[in-house]
Parts: C-alpha cells; sequence; structure tokens
C-alpha cells in the first residue's frame, strides 16, 4: 500500500552559530591587533630597515610618503584578512559590535589617560571612572538589548559598503558627496595653515593612571591626524548619500531638475533684452508719473502738497536764534 508523504523543503539558510558578544570582543580583538601591526610594527620595520638609507639620498619627504604608501597596502591586506576570516556573509550586527566594543575600549583607556600624571588622588579617581565604564559597558553587552541594538545600528548601513539605487540620482549625489568632502577638505586646509596639528605634539600616546604609557594612539599626528580625516570624511560623505530615506530626496532632486527645459543662447539672450527693456521703461514710467502728480498735487489751486521748502524755512524761526 502506498503511502504519500509530503516532501518538506529543506532550510538553506543556516543557522548563526555563536554568540555576538564573543565575536565582537574576538573582532575587537582583531582590531587591536591591526593598529599595534599599523603604529607599532610597520614604523618599526620601515625606520630600521628603509628609513636609513631612503633619507640620506632621497629626502625625509620621500621617507615619509614611502612609509604611508605601505601603510596603506598594509591597511587593505589586513582589511581582507579581516573579511575573509569574518566570512562572506557575516552574521547581522558583528560590524557594528565589533566596532562598539573597538570604540568602548578605547573612550575608557582614553578618559582614563587625562588623569595620568595628575597626582595620586586624581589617577586613582581616572582609574574608578573607568571601571565604572567598563562595568556598564560589560553589563550592556551580557544583556539582552546588545544583539537587537546591533542588528539596528548595523541596519542603518553606516558600516556597509553597498549602493542605494546606484543607477538613480547620480549626479545630484556625486555633487553632495563632493560637497561634503569639499567642505571637510577646507577645514583641514584650516588646521593646517593655522599650525594646529604642529601643536598637537608629534606623536598620541595612552596613558593608564598609575602605569604610565601603554601604547602609541598616533604616531607623528601632523601627518597622520589629516589622512584620518579626509578618509573619515570620504567615507561619511558615501554613506550619507547611499542612505535609503536622503538618498531618495536626491534621486527626487535630480529627478525635477530633469523636468527643467533649460533655454538656447538665442532664447536666454532675447529673454535677458525684453527683461532690461522692462526695467527701463518701467523706471522711466513711474518718474514722468512721479513728477506729473507732484506737479498736479502742488498746484495752487489744488494745494494738497507744499513743496515750497525754502520759503517755509525763512518764515520758520531758527532753533539758535530762540531765547530760552
Amino acid at each position: 500500500m502506498a503511502v504519500a508523504v509530503k516532501s518538506m523543503p529543506e532550510n538553506t539558510t543556516k543557522p548563526e552559530s555563536g554568540s555576538l558578544v564573543g565575536s565582537s570582543v574576538l573582532g575587537a580583538a582583531y582590531v587591536f591587533a591591526a593598529i599595534a601591526v599599523l603604529t607599532v610594527g610597520v614604523p618599526k620595520l620601515w625606520f630600521a630597515g628603509a628609513s636609513p638609507w631612503i633619507r640620506p639620498s632621497l629626502g625625509s619627504f620621500i621617507d615619509v610618503a614611502g612609509l604611508i604608501v605601505v601603510e596603506i597596502f598594509v591597511f587593505g591586506l589586513l582589511a581582507v584578512f579581516g573579511s575573509t576570516l569574518a566570512g562572506g556573509s557575516a552574521r547581522t550586527g558583528l560590524k557594528a559590535g565589533v566596532f562598539s566594543v573597538v570604540a568602548g575600549l578605547l573612550g575608557t583607556v582614553i578618559v582614563g589617560s587625562l588623569f595620568a600624571g595628575g597626582g595620586t588622588f586624581a589617577e586613582v579617581f581616572g582609574l574608578a571612572l573607568m571601571g565604572v565604564a567598563a562595568f556598564f559597558g560589560v553589563r550592556f553587552m551580557l544583556g539582552s538589548g546588545f544583539e537587537p541594538a546591533m542588528k539596528t545600528l548595523e541596519g542603518q548601513g553606516w558600516f556597509s559598503t553597498e549602493t542605494f539605487k546606484p543607477n538613480q540620482g547620480r549626479l545630484v549625489r556625486r555633487c553632495t558627496l563632493i560637497g561634503i568632502v569639499g567642505i571637510v577638505a577646507c577645514g583641514i586646509w584650516t588646521l593646517l595653515n593655522h599650525h594646529t596639528f604642529d601643536a598637537m605634539g608629534k606623536d598620541w600616546v595612552l596613558k593608564l593612571p598609575l602605569v604610565g604609557t601603554v601604547a602609541t594612539l598616533l604616531p607623528d599626528v601632523r601627518i597622520t591626524l589629516p589622512i584620518i580625516l579626509a578618509g573619515g570624511a570620504f567615507w561619511l560623505a558615501w554613506r550619507v548619500v547611499n542612505m535609503p530615506t536622503f538618498a531618495e530626496f536626491l534621486i527626487a532632486t535630480e529627478g525635477e531638475l530633469n523636468k527643467i527645459a533649460w533655454p538656447t543662447r538665442k532664447n536666454l539672450l532675447q529673454d535677458t533684452i525684453v527683461v532690461l527693456t522692462t526695467v527701463v521703461v518701467m523706471t522711466v514710467f513711474l518718474f514722468l508719473v512721479d513728477v506729473a502728480w507732484g506737479k498736479i498735487l502742488s498746484h495752487p489751486y489744488v494745494g494738497v502738497l507744499k513743496l515750497d521748502s525754502g520759503k517755509q524755512q525763512k518764515e520758520a524761526p531758527d532753533v539758535k536764534d530762540l531765547d530760552w
């Protein structure tokens, strides 16, 4: 006896394995290791191997430029390797989780470094403040609201390289991107001209209270900080013009611009002549009307306007002559 069995479709979606908190912590550890490679490892190797023969022969500018090129190349390799470790389809919220852990740890250490070297009481207070921040951070990560918050943050598109409707509104979106980058570039140029980066010191170092210097956060601030600001400006502009709400507005703006019927050169000249002629004719007309009504209303038989101001001034007593 044959029995019909309903075939159930196989679920091709792989379940998300592991905890988002654990994955975020591992990702943050990789980010800090990459930062150490870029800020400590690569500069030390460069200054020990390449710099001694590049600087005397080619100059300090070529030496620093070569280091920057190597840093960018190593950064690309580390980014590709990190994305490979995360997997092609990383779980939702992982990028936001890694960013939150890195930003939280850096923020905690930076706050503590503000109290380093300020005396025993200040350093103890800085350590206590770091402990309180770390406690609430860990509590938030272990709570039930961490994963939904990270998914919501990542869903806003700040950590995605995808383009929203790439074939629509390209002109307006590109102009907006260039405008945002241009504004930030003007700010960076102003800071460079006022030597603001030079006043920030040569290197930015992280210090812990009662411990001292932990690591170099940014070497050669006057060079690395403008590059970081420029890269951040480009990324911000890119994500802003690809946010669905704002991108839809820009697309609609370009659609309205496409509806405009732009005049030809001949029509533009004709319209300009018509406008200027109209302005001149109306000016002459209003001048003549003003003069005509002034004559009519000041006529002795009408007597509405008194325009004989010279006679009135002669008849009126002078204030200086009054005997108070």
